[in-house]
């Protein structure tokens, strides 16, 4: 990539500000412009944020990082490293193509590799097309973001607030939330931030690069549950080596790893079905099993199970829940999570309005839902769970009946048809093979 030409920043002023909860034994050189991320699984890694925010537009960044002691490497989700030097304590970042719009923060995302038998390295300042912006003259006195947190509700409105009253851990039963869900995801409704805090997301990572796969439900503080063909091998039933598949929890933005109370967690094991059909996509459910236990916040929880009644007869003519990133009635794929409501059809019904594709892919385990007018769920949002509510003693709680599977996709395009019905996997059937997998 192209060095960014210096002349195209002259004039501009730019303000850089932080965004994320820091971890404490770690200080940055400049505290309001900088943080470290909580420590992550990585033992030779660290990951850090700084967040860019102009009053003019500006066309194409250059971002140097300068370390304490040497590397191994540095990667980053913006643009292209390049070191400087031999020592590999400095780093250019150049992205001549990004746009970063007025009063519209950006986070910079990075990490650090180094040797574990060596000093840990630490930023101790870095530039911005030639421009040393961290140190800053009048920094104040060093302090961690444990206490405080810059929060942002939109361009240009940025507040100083204390949010530890609302990622705390906390205590709860399945299928709560904090923020009440409103009376894909085509046609759909954008969410708000905690409304659905059982929806995960899952990841491919491939070096330091992350491809969304597919959504996926918070059962238990250790698991997800979404279909087989998220996690196998393209027509196998092999499933994708753990070590690739990241999950993002209390995630709201799909590009964006910085909404308030995100929780990732590495992958320990992945198990398909045993009776998974990668051409029929009969059994077609996978748990997922974490690395780490999540904390249980406003903002991530588990959704309940279905309770022992798993007659289809019970959610026919009921609309359901999806919540997804999958693609909008423009055929983009939507930045913010959506939700969708469908109703259940029944079997006779699903199949003949398209017997072709129905006789092949729908089963007893499975159920169709949808529309059919343009309200459904599409291809980012495989994997995501279909929720109903039920009121019991304690108020209102959310059970999962269902996981998006497959639908009938429009021709000589990589994108569904809305005019058709939804296959859901009926989790609910498999209710005894799920308890016995979380149970090991």
């Amino acid at each position: 990539m192209e060095a960014v030409r210096r002349s195209a920043m002259r004039g501009n002023i730019v303000f850089l500000l932080f965004l994320f909860v820091a971890i404490k034994s770690q200080t940055s050189p400049c505290p309001r412009l900088f943080v470290y991320e909580k420590k992550g699984s990585t033992p030779n890694r660290w990951y850090g944020l700084i967040t860019l925010l102009t009053d003019k537009q500006l066309n194409g960044i250059w971002l140097r990082i300068i370390l304490d002691q040497p590397s191994l490497q540095l990667g980053n989700w913006f643009g292209e490293p390049e070191r400087s030097g031999t020592e590999n304590k400095e780093f250019l970042v150049k992205n001549r193509n990004f746009v970063l719009k007025a009063n519209t923060p950006h986070i910079v995302r990075f990490f650090v590799e180094y040797d574990p038998q060596s000093p840990t390295p630490r930023l101790v300042s870095f530039r911005l097309n030639g421009k040393t912006i961290c140190p800053e003259d009048d920094d104040p006195e060093n302090v961690t973001t444990e206490k405080l947190m810059l929060l942002t509700s939109g361009p240009g409105n940025v507040s100083l607030v204390n949010r530890s009253d609302r990622i705390r851990p906390r205590d709860g039963n399945c299928g709560t939330t904090v923020v009440q869900p409103r009376p894909l995801i085509t046609f759909g409704m954008v969410t708000q931030e905690g409304e659905f805090p059982w929806h995960a997301a899952l990841y491919y990572a491939k070096g330091i690069d992350l491809s969304y796969i597919c959504g996926a439900s918070l059962i238990s503080v250790s698991h997800v549950i979404t279909v087989a063909h998220c996690v196998t091998r393209r027509r196998s039933t092999v499933p994708l080596q753990p070590k690739n598949v990241v999950v993002y929890l209390g995630k709201y933005y799909l590009q964006r790893f910085n909404n308030v109370g995100i929780q990732d967690r590495p992958v320990e094991e992945i198990v398909p079905h045993p009776k998974y059909d990668a051409a029929t996509y009969r059994n077609d459910i996978a748990i997922v099993k974490l690395e780490a236990p999540v904390d249980v916040t406003d903002y991530v929880r588990p959704v309940c199970l279905w309770p022992d009644e798993v007659n289809l007869s019970s959610v026919i003519d009921k609309q359901g829940t999806v919540v997804g990133w999958g693609f909008d009635e423009t055929g983009k794929v939507t930045e913010t999570l959506m939700q969708a409501k469908m109703p259940v059809v029944s079997d006779d019904v699903c199949v003949q309005s398209f017997p072709e594709f129905f006789v092949r892919f729908t089963s007893p385990s499975t159920y169709c839902a949808g529309f059919r007018n343009g309200t459904s769920v599409c291809n980012g949002d495989s994997g995501g769970g279909m929720v109903f509510p039920r009121q019991t003693a304690n108020g209102r709680v959310w059970e999962l009946r269902g996981l998006v599977s497959i639908s009938v996709a429009l021709q000589n395009q990589f994108k569904c048809d809305t005019a058709h019905y939804v296959v859901f996997t009926d989790s609910a059937k498999y209710l005894e093979w799920i308890k016995e997998v979380i149970s090991k």
